[in-house]
C-alpha cells in the first residue's frame, strides 16, 4: 500500500516536472518579438496586385503584431528592388531606394492594422517592394524583419 502512494507521488512529480518544463521552454515570458505581414487590398491574406501602371497608387496594409513585452515605436521603410535583391536578418538592403516610411506605437500585445501605398515611379519587371521593419531604442534598430511583394510596373 505504501509503495502505491510513493509510485503515485513520484509520477505526480514526474508529471508537474514535464508540464513546467514544456511551458517554460515553449511559452517563456523572455520569449519577445513582433510579428508582421502583408495583407491585400481588402485588409485580408490574398488580393495581391500583380501588374501596376507607373505612378498608379494601390492601397495594401501592414499587420504588426508586437509581443516585446513593452509598447515600440516601429518604423517601416518601403523599399524597391529587384527580383534578385534578397534581404535577410542582418542585411535590410541599405543601398536600396526608398518610395515611403511609415512611423506607428503599438502597445505591448497589441496589433495594429496600417494602410501602405505602393506608387513606383518607373517600369520595372519583376519588381520586389520590400516593407522593412526598425524599432527605435534611442536610435533605428533593424529589426531582422521584413515583407515583400512581386510585381512587375508598366507604362
Amino acid at each position: 500500500m505504501i509503495e502505491d502512494e510513493v509510485l503515485g507521488v513520484i509520477m505526480a512529480i514526474i508529471v508537474v516536472t514535464a508540464v513546467v518544463s514544456v511551458t517554460l521552454a515553449f511559452f517563456s515570458p523572455n520569449n519577445n518579438y513582433t510579428a508582421i505581414g502583408l495583407l491585400g487590398t481588402n485588409g485580408k491574406i490574398g488580393n495581391y496586385p500583380k501588374h501596376l501602371v507607373v505612378n498608379q497608387s494601390v492601397t495594401l496594409y501592414l499587420f504588426l503584431y508586437n509581443h516585446e513585452g513593452k509598447a515600440m515605436y516601429y518604423i517601416i521603410y518601403e523599399k524597391l528592388g529587384n527580383y534578385t535583391t534578397v534581404l535577410n536578418s542582418t542585411y535590410p538592403g541599405y543601398d536600396l531606394p526608398v518610395l515611403n516610411v511609415y512611423h506607428v506605437i503599438v502597445g505591448n500585445d497589441e496589433n495594429v492594422t496600417l494602410p501602405v501605398v505602393i506608387k513606383i515611379p518607373h517600369p520595372v519587371i519583376n519588381g520586389k517592394v520590400f516593407f522593412v521593419l526598425y524599432y527605435y531604442n534611442g536610435s533605428e534598430v533593424y529589426s531582422g524583419e521584413w515583407v515583400q511583394l512581386i510585381l512587375n510596373v508598366t507604362e
